[in-house]
């Protein structure tokens, strides 16, 4: 988040209240601080950390993140990271290129 790091959203509304207006792309304010990381360059490392891994693996990670990498691995533009679900508390899984949420269930 760059300069932006700490800031809540309101805070950020008012330094550039164009990214909050109706009709503009949910989430654009990322990658948009002066001094912050492209969401390309977030997908650059997250295919970076992907190809690294020689087993399956647990990765507990910020929402951002989590959609880039879900993108990264299911060969997705970063950019469309806006449109995966986000939230707090949840497991998504990608196996074999099927992807979900895991529920109370598994």
């Amino acid at each position: 988040m760059g300069d932006w790091t700490g800031m809540t959203r309101h805070e950020i509304g008012q330094v550039r209240p164009d990214l909050f207006e109706e009709g503009a792309a949910p989430l654009s304010y990322y990658g948009q601080a002066p001094g912050s990381e492209s969401i390309e360059a977030v997908a650059e490392r997250a295919r970076d950390f992907l190809l690294s891994l020689t087993t399956p693996a647990v990765i507990v990670t910020h929402g951002i993140t989590s959609r880039v990498l879900r993108c990264v691995a299911l060969d997705l533009d970063p950019s469309c990271f806006a449109q995966l679900n986000g939230g707090q508390g949840i497991v998504y899984a990608i196996r074999n290129g099927d992807y979900g949420a895991l529920d109370d269930d598994g």
